[in-house]
Order: C-alpha cells, then structure tokens, then sequence
C-alpha cells in the first residue's frame, strides 16, 4: 500500500517513507527481518503492549523486548500448530 504524499510535512513524508520500508520488510522477510535491523526504524527505549490477549498487561521495551516478544509470538504459535496437528 502507498499512500501519496502531497500536502504532507517533510517530517510526515519520511515518517511515512520509514513506515513503508518496515511494513516491506516484514511482507518480504517476517519479524525476524525486522528484529535484525531493529535499530534502522525504532529508538532504543522503544516500547509497546501487544494487543494479543494472552500476553498480558506486559510492555516491552527496545531490540531485547522485540525479541523476547517475537519468541514468545513464536511459542504460542508453535503450541498452536500442535494443537491442530493433534486435533
């Protein structure tokens, strides 16, 4: 998806130039992709709280938060295909 950019600041036109190069970086290459060039689109002391229910209330915080989200995204996922396989 590319939005066009007229009538945007300079600020707003690279904010969005950074949003689409990480949205095609994880289309092309998945979290991990992002989480190797972590430092290229999120400040250090970045910080989130998953919208995924069953992560709880928990904030993560910079490169090591992105990583300990993504294994524990790739824990529940993992559980998941077992519980399908399993039926």
């Amino acid at each position: 998806m590319t939005v066009a950019p007229e009538g945007l600041t300079e600020t707003q036109r690279r904010n969005l130039e950074i949003s689409q190069r990480l949205v095609e970086l994880y289309v092309s290459g998945g979290p991990w992709a992002v989480w190797e060039r972590f430092d290229e689109f999120f400040h250090p002391d970045f910080e989130w709280r998953p919208a995924v229910v069953s992560m709880g209330e928990r904030t993560f915080v910079g490169r090591d938060g992105f990583r300990i989200w993504q294994e524990d995204m790739d824990t529940i996922a993992e559980e998941a295909r077992h519980l399908w396989r399993v039926g």
